[in-house]
């Protein structure tokens, strides 16, 4: 019985490149000291709601654009009503989960948004 060479398979998992490594660091620092930031600013809520997302957007769409400007042109009304759909959840997301870290510790008002897998779990279920 021959033993056959074995032929070199691709890990599944491989170390991401150190440029993405660097990128998900920052989101993720962004993103665990939004909160105390949030938390510990004299703004109104809402008006740190809607900067966010405007802050978001304006560094966001020129890369959309310029990368994806094909895409984004080839896409029908359903699509550009789901995205639109999507912003406005994603800024009623903002503008009640600000006002909650005056309201509680960051450390509940985190807990709670990020059930967001339970959310997505009862929704897809009601969707079949």
């Amino acid at each position: 019985m021959s033993a056959e060479p074995l032929t070199a398979v691709p890990p599944a998992v491989h170390r991401p490149p150190v440029r993405d490594m660097a990128l998900m660091a920052v989101g993720v620092l962004a993103v665990a000291t939004s909160g105390p930031i949030i938390a510990a600013t004299a703004a109104p809520a809402l008006a740190i709601a809607f900067w966010r997302n405007a802050f978001g957007t304006g560094v966001l769409l020129p890369v959309a654009l310029a990368r994806h400007w094909r895409e984004l042109r080839g896409l029908g009304r359903r699509e550009w009503r789901l995205a639109f759909a999507a912003g406005a959840l994603l800024a009623a997301h903002f503008a009640t989960w600000t006002p909650s870290l005056g309201m509680t510790s960051v450390a509940s008002a985190t807990a709670l948004v990020t059930a967001t897998p339970l959310w997505n779990g009862l929704i897809a279920r009601a969707q079949g």
